[in-house]
């Protein structure tokens, strides 16, 4: 078969700025400043683009990417640890990182795919069998690398991306290669996987709810996703009796597999494929079971559950609107965090409460606790109401704190869709708390961000699930009868601290423990709680129920 590839356009005059001589880029690429990895990844893809767009033998062509293949894994190795951001300058620096790192693999395809254009159908020589095979590989990993790199920074799927994933794939079982891997003593396992690994292995991180996970979890992800990718089965497609965890795959459209229950009886046809994923799911509960095990005995350096919990759930249960939202038009302030949310509503505390609010460096996070976790059904009735013929107000702004506009383009019973059409000046993340404002000095709403979409040209969208109506600011620490003394945190009271039913704590993730008391710093008077049962914990937050102990300056 004829393979029908994107690739750029070729120069057909040699340009004599590139290097083709393996022994100099190979001194070039030592000579890289690892120690600077904005500038090392930004060589790295200049070098790259230039070499795709000049004419060069196939067999130099692939013999200069497998040189350029080493630098590109030391940048995966640094896009592996951005799992957690502190900071929202380091946010934005690291996000420009992934981008060029991004742009370094979609260059590393474009490569391998070239090579492929100008080896298939050509009169065979020694080597050409192999350099086919693996090139055949390397373009399939390098582009499947590239829709991680996207889904780590929220971006769409890059174009034409799943046509040629398809393709490549068919391409690869009819040459009787799909199973074989090229492994490479110089290169992570990933670069020896086989085509077939490496197809189905993508098509579940696709299947993740990618746009719904933590910044950088796409990575702990894809790391799970490759001890039981095999365990999926590609066949032609036939009628199942429980669909449930198996996907349709039209290999003609540019679309990530299809759920079961959502293609029409008769469309299918003779290339449509069917993916059953019942096996890696099966694999994943084995995954979860164990990692509960260990974190129960305080182990935690293994699997996070609440990120199996949240994978299982998205491949066996795919992601669906449960209520209608209407559009709407109007602009909302958002203040990002938990520290932030806490100044503008405390801005009549006591000193004592006012001397713990500083600047807090919070992790990043996934959205959603184990499988079973669910809102409250109070949260439903949440609604920000928008005033009529009211002007946008003021911007909100402090020495250490701000609050921006962004626009509001939908409403529904439990939460809101905002996009901002340029970056915003503070950064949010998927599972972290904002505080929404609509009107000049009105009441803050309590939201938590469930999932984020960035554009190509830079515009952010996100949907935000309404927690609260309000909230009380205050301050917690652990109680003098469990040790005392540790800084006062910020927190927050949903909506009130007054222990009543529905009551809850909202406090920076590692707050809670099951049973433990805790001080909680009201404007008026301390006050000592009891924990309860947890509601949610993510990255960034945790959430539970509370009783009311005693109050502390009455002691």
């Amino acid at each position: 078969m004829a393979l029908k590839l994107v690739i750029p356009p070729i120069s057909e005059h040699p340009d004599p700025k590139v290097e083709i001589r393996p022994v100099y880029v190979e001194e070039w690429i030592e000579a890289l400043p690892l120690a600077n990895p904005t500038v090392f990844v930004g060589k790295l893809g200049e070098a790259l683009a230039a070499l795709n767009r000049s004419p060069v033998k196939p067999a130099t062509r692939f013999a200069l990417l497998e040189h350029y293949l080493r630098p590109y894994q030391f940048l995966l190795e640094l896009q592996e640890k951005h799992g957690s951001i502190q900071s929202v300058a380091a946010f934005e620096k690291q996000r420009m990182e992934t981008d060029a790192t991004r742009n370094v693999a979609v260059e590393l395809a474009y490569g391998y795919k070239i090579v492929l254009a100008q080896s298939i159908g050509k009169k065979k020589l020694w080597g050409n069998d192999k350099q086919v095979t693996v090139s055949l590989q390397r373009a399939m990993l390098c582009l499947g690398l590239a829709l991680v790199h996207s889904c780590h920074e929220y971006l769409p799927t890059p174009r034409n991306l799943w046509k040629e994933l398809n393709e490549l794939h068919q391409y690869a079982t009819d040459r009787g290669t799909a199973e074989k891997g090229t492994p490479h003593a110089e290169l992570r396992d990933e670069f020896g996987l086989s085509p077939d690994h490496i197809y189905k292995r993508v098509m579940l991180c696709s299947l993740s709810d990618p746009h719904h996970l933590g910044y950088g979890e796409i990575w702990d992800v894809f790391r799970i996703l490759g001890r039981c990718a095999d365990k999926a089965t590609v066949t032609a497609y036939h009628s199942v009796e429980k669909p449930a965890g198996y996907f349709v795959v039209d290999p003609r459209s540019d679309q990530r597999p299809t759920p079961y229950t959502l293609v029409a009886s008769d469309a299918p046809d003779t290339h449509t494929k069917l993916v059953d994923m019942n096996p890696v799911l099966t694999s994943l509960k084995e995954m979860q079971a164990t990692a509960r095990q260990a974190a129960d005995s305080g182990k935690t350096d293994g699997d996070s559950p609440s990120l199996l919990a949240r994978l299982i759930r998205a491949i066996e249960l795919p992601p669906k609107r449960h209520s209608p939202r209407d559009s709407t038009e109007g602009r909302v302030h958002i203040a990002a965090g938990i520290s932030t949310l806490h100044y503008f509503l405390g801005a009549h505390l006591s000193d004592t409460v006012l001397d713990m609010r500083r600047p807090q460096e919070l992790p990043g996070g996934g959205a959603g606790d184990e499988a079973g976790a669910e809102p409250s059904a109070d949260d439903e009735d949440i609604q920000v109401g928008l005033p009529e013929d009211q002007p946008p107000p003021a911007a909100v702004t402090s020495h250490t704190y701000s609050a921006e506009y962004w626009d509001l383009v939908n409403q529904g019973p439990g939460g809101i869709g905002i996009i901002k059409h340029i970056r915003p000046n503070n950064a949010i993340r998927v599972g972290e708390i904002i505080g929404l404002q609509v009107g000049s000095g009105g009441d803050w709403s309590v939201g938590v961000v469930r999932w984020l979409s960035i554009a190509n040209a830079g515009e952010y969208q996100a949907g935000v699930q309404l927690i609260a109506n309000g909230a009380e600011a205050v301050g917690v620490h652990a109680s003098a009868d469990n040790g005392g003394g540790e800084r006062v945190r910020s927190a927050l009271a949903l909506p009130s601290l007054t222990g009543e039913k529905g009551s809850t704590l909202l406090a920076p993730c590692g707050i809670f423990r099951t049973d433990t008391t805790l001080t909680v710093e009201t404007k008026v008077r301390p006050l000592e709680i009891r924990a309860g049962s947890l509601i949610e914990s993510t990255g960034v937050y945790d959430r539970f129920s509370y009783r009311l102990e005693k109050d502390v300056a009455a002691d």
